[in-house]
């Protein structure tokens, strides 16, 4: 069953990245995507959902964006600075959290660059992991809350000091780390700078340990570092 439940989160990831057809028999959380983004400051915290903690000088707004829907997020939740918050999630999720900007995020276009916290909901348990393979605006773990104490991710500061090669403007005009696809000077640059950070056990950099983790409680623990907008 967790094997399965892997599968179907890999195979719902590819499907976002390469753009082909969503996993079959998917249910969105939104069924119409034409309807308008969320807004949430915290959720009621029972049932399926992610805690975010906000590791930040500054609030912060994280998005949720369901797969192959990459033009409007789902759910958009605004944080204080150091605060944590819980957002729920619908028993047939999958998708990404990622950090943003409301000007940004919900101007109706694409924006993947960036750290992805990506995750998928199977048979009551959500599976994570944290993703650079589209780029890091920052660094960001996942912790099981089902007392399993698994965990995954990186923390710390990914970007001061980083090689002008290896950075690259977001749509909101910060620079983060380029995207780990594809071949390039940055691309090449960003993997360097991010494999002398973190370990590949940890994170998708491309290939080494799978770092999907699940909780079986439907319930996982995200805390973001602090990172570029």
């Amino acid at each position: 069953m967790f094997c399965r439940a892997i599968i179907l989160l890999l195979a719902a990831c590819l499907a976002t990245i390469s753009g082909a057809r969503p996993t079959e028999g998917v249910v969105y959380c939104q069924p119409d995507e034409r309807a308008d983004t969320v807004h949430t400051s915290g959720d009621p915290t029972s049932g399926p959902g992610v805690w975010i903690t906000h590791n930040d000088a500054a609030e912060g707004n994280y998005f949720l964006y369901e797969n192959l829907r990459d033009a409007k997020p789902w759910k958009h939740i605004t944080i204080p600075q150091g605060a944590r918050r819980f957002v729920q999630l619908c028993p047939t999720w999958q998708g990404r959290l990622v950090r943003g900007t409301a000007k940004v995020n919900l101007d109706g276009k694409d924006h993947k660059l960036g750290t992805w916290v990506e995750s998928s909901m199977s048979n009551g348990a959500l599976h994570g992991d944290v993703s650079f393979l589209r780029g890091c605006d920052g660094a960001a773990k996942i912790i099981t809350t089902d007392g399993s104490k698994l965990s995954r991710g990186c923390e710390g500061d990914l970007l001061n000091g980083a090689p002008p090669a290896a950075l690259v403007a977001k749509d909101s005009g910060v620079k983060v780390l380029a995207d780990l696809e594809g071949s390039g000077e940055a691309n090449n640059a960003a993997r360097q700078w991010l494999k002398s950070k973190c370990s590949e056990s940890q994170v998708y950099l491309g290939h080494g340990v799978d770092p999907v983790i699940n909780s079986v409680n439907g319930q996982l623990e995200v805390v973001f570092s602090a990172g570029r907008f």
